[in-house]
């Protein structure tokens, strides 16, 4: 079976608004992911310095792959989780649409480091909408997490809607 007895994979999404929080009501990241109840599960505004995001984000029974804020404590941040039991596994992981910064990961058999045969998706600027200097700035705000497994792509961006006028 893929997941579970029906072929299904549960996936969530949620706009945790600070992952500290949520770890206080539930006590270790495991007891959170388990009462989601979900095979991937992706976390937005996990609002977590560098220091702590390993820390915090390694669980039992999942692998995570997270990006940070580096430009400011506290702010912004995802995280995406995979159930290790399911069978389809994560083969790359990339922090970032650029590739550029690498991506932190509990998931030791996954290439990480950033360089071009590693990334995930190569997207030219135009794919993008913007230069890869503005897709950098986004990329140093925490707010891209993509995961690549053997026929699905998961690609969790987490923006704030802004209208310039």
């Amino acid at each position: 079976t893929l997941v579970s007895m029906d072929n299904t994979i549960k996936i969530l999404s949620w706009n945790i608004n600070g992952l500290k929080s949520a770890l206080n009501l539930h006590d270790t990241i495991n007891n959170l992911l388990k009462s989601l109840n979900s095979d991937i599960i992706c976390f937005q505004e996990t609002k977590l310095p560098v220091l702590n995001q390993s820390r915090l984000c390694i669980s039992d029974d999942y692998y995570s792959y997270f990006s940070c804020c580096r430009s400011q404590q506290a702010y912004s941040g995802t995280a995406t989780f995979i159930r290790k039991s399911i069978s389809i596994p994560c083969i790359k992981a990339q922090e970032g649409l650029t590739g550029l910064i690498g991506c932190y990961a509990t998931n030791t058999n996954t290439n990480t480091n950033g360089n071009n045969n590693d990334r995930v998706i190569l997207m030219t600027e135009e794919e993008l909408g913007m230069s890869y200097e503005e897709a950098l700035v986004l990329d140093n705000e925490g707010r891209v997490v993509i995961t690549g497994m053997l026929l699905v792509y998961i690609l969790y961006r987490y923006c704030v809607y802004v209208i310039y006028v």
